[in-house]
């Protein structure tokens, strides 16, 4: 059965966020959702998955919507509702909270909120590299991270590329809080903005701009965005995260490197500002940075994390003054990247 859900949660993260310190002990008490009573699962009923994605309905999503549409899900025994975001849905409180059992995010916001003692597992990776750039218009050429020096610069604030990028390359600059719009970088030639290297360059050519773009993974910084649950929820069912991660991989495969018209079609059903020819440009830009399949550019490598690189994040973290605790590799991601 395929399930879709074309509400926005427009809970700010705010208003949950004071919860969150104390998920792990109601956890243990088994006061949350999937903690208590044990779901039924029989051969003959369908397993709910809600999954919440980090945004509204997009080319970056068209793995999950491939699997959806084409029955990957539903072959594993799954009924699976894909909620669209936004940018206060909280997706991490709604995973902590046992609100959906599945969310996209950062790597880094994973180990991170580890770090406070929330139990979150990966489980897999939508995209291999991070797609975050630094958008700038050509007439102002930005050649390297150093030429930001003294730059105004629009971007999410207390975001660990923010931190590296003025420790690792010594330079100051003026931070504006995202507004998540390309207002301000259309009048200002000297504008610079956090983007998608997705996204956002096409809106601003298509809009009169000649935009450049900086990817930030170039910098060093290099999250993997990844699929994830509650740990409780992994340990509980780990078969469940097991198809659910099979058919979302298969699903991945097939949008880039098969048929992927029917998917698109949904997408562009469910979100109105895509068209055939912003779609095109998106997978042409996963396709063209390997951002899903990785350096190796084969569909083999989709969905896959690798436990060095996490410890490397970890470290990284550490370093940048992010983290409040320890966190161990073995302890954030799913049995399934351990195997040779």
């Amino acid at each position: 059965m395929i399930r879709l859900s074309t509400h926005t949660n427009a809970q700010t993260s705010s208003k949950v966020f004071r919860f969150i310190a104390v998920v792990q002990l109601i956890i243990l008490l088994g006061l949350l959702p999937g903690c208590g009573k044990k779901e039924e699962t029989n051969s003959d009923q369908l397993f709910k998955i809600s999954f919440q994605t980090d945004w509204y309905p997009q080319a970056e999503h068209g793995g999950f919507y491939q699997a959806l549409i084409e029955g990957y899900y539903a072959a594993e025994g799954l009924e699976v509702e894909i909620l669209p975001g936004g940018p206060n849905t909280g997706s991490k409180e709604l995973v902590a909270l046992g609100k959906v059992q599945f969310a996209i995010g950062k790597s880094h916001d994973v180990l991170i909120q580890a770090s406070k003692g929330v139990p979150f597992v990966m489980a897999g990776a939508l995209l291999q590299h991070d797609p975050q750039a630094l958008l700038f218009h050509k007439e102002n050429p930005i050649h390297g991270f150093k030429d930001l020096d003294g730059k105004r610069i629009m971007a999410g604030t207390g975001t660990a590329f923010v931190e590296l990028l003025r420790r690792k390359y010594q330079i100051e600059f003026e931070l504006l809080p995202l507004d998540y719009g390309l207002g301000q970088f259309l009048r200002d030639k000297t504008f610079i903005q956090q983007c998608f290297i997705t996204s956002e360059p096409y809106y601003a050519r298509i809009q009169g701009a000649n935009p450049g773009a900086l990817l930030i993974k170039e910098s060093g910084f290099d999250p993997y965005h990844v699929w994830y649950a509650r740990t409780d929820f992994a340990l509980k069912y780990p078969e469940i995260v097991e198809k659910f991660s099979r058919a979302s991989i298969k699903g991945w495969q097939e949008y880039l490197f098969g048929d992927r018209s029917k998917a698109d079609a949904l997408l562009a059903s469910l979100n109105p500002k895509l068209d055939e020819e912003f779609i095109a440009y998106s997978v042409g830009a996963l396709i063209e940075h390997n951002l899903v399949t990785g350096s190796t550019g084969q569909p083999t490598a989709i969905g896959q994390i690798d436990p060095e690189r996490i410890a490397a994040e970890i470290k990284q973290l550490n370093e940048l003054g992010f983290m409040d605790g320890l966190v161990e590799v073995n302890s954030v991601l799913t049995e399934s990247h351990f195997r040779k």
